[in-house]
């Protein structure tokens, strides 16, 4: 582990300098560990592979505020991490009234296997479900678009939001609680 480090802490002061062959050493040596936790943020190869690069351009303009001697990749894993969480944040932000339906979808499963009037219905039930949905507070709206629309896990809605895993459970099971509230009146349930 010693030896790792004054080799990372050589090839470091060596890229500061501009030498291109230490770059690549280190590119070569820590884009595969880069790679898989951009994975594993996002599920995405397009996005894993962007990431990488982004993370080795930041990596490359901060080199200077690299302390010496320190270990190097918890450095550039948290590189990674925020570069992941900022990327899922991006994709997730919407407009404060963006529909919880993604356009063109909606909840019956093609205009041929329903009728007219249960086609009303459900349309009826959309507009009933955004209605209700646009009541929740923000921070609510969120989490329930995070984790029934967009389908993320407890842990990455808290990364995303910045806050603990139960937060983001009770903040879920308010805004179930709360929906159920605006749709029981209808005889509608979140269940």
């Amino acid at each position: 582990m010693k030896n790792d480090n004054a080799e990372d802490n050589r090839l470091i002061r060596a890229s500061r300098r501009g030498d291109c062959e230490a770059f690549r050493q280190l590119f070569e040596k820590y884009s595969g560990r880069v790679y898989a936790i951009a994975f594993n943020y996002t599920r995405s190869r397009d996005d894993g592979l962007d990431i990488v690069q982004d993370v080795f351009l930041s990596m490359y303009k901060n080199l200077h505020r690299f302390r010496a001697g320190s270990d190097f990749f918890p450095w550039l894993r948290r590189m990674t991490v925020n570069c992941c969480i900022d990327r899922l944040r991006a994709k997730r932000r919407r407009p404060r009234n963006a529909p919880l339906l993604p356009e063109g979808a909606n909840l019956a499963r093609s205009s041929e296997d329903a009728d007219p009037a249960r086609q009303a219905q459900v349309h009826e039930l959309e507009d009933l479900l955004e209605e209700s949905v646009q009541k929740l507070s923000e921070k609510h709206r969120e989490v329930l678009k995070l984790y029934s629309v967009e389908q993320l896990g407890y842990r990455e809605i808290a990364d995303i939001m910045k806050c603990s895993i139960g937060t983001v459970m009770s903040r879920l099971h308010y805004a179930r609680k709360q929906l159920g509230r605006f749709l029981e009146p209808y005889g509608a349930s979140t269940a």
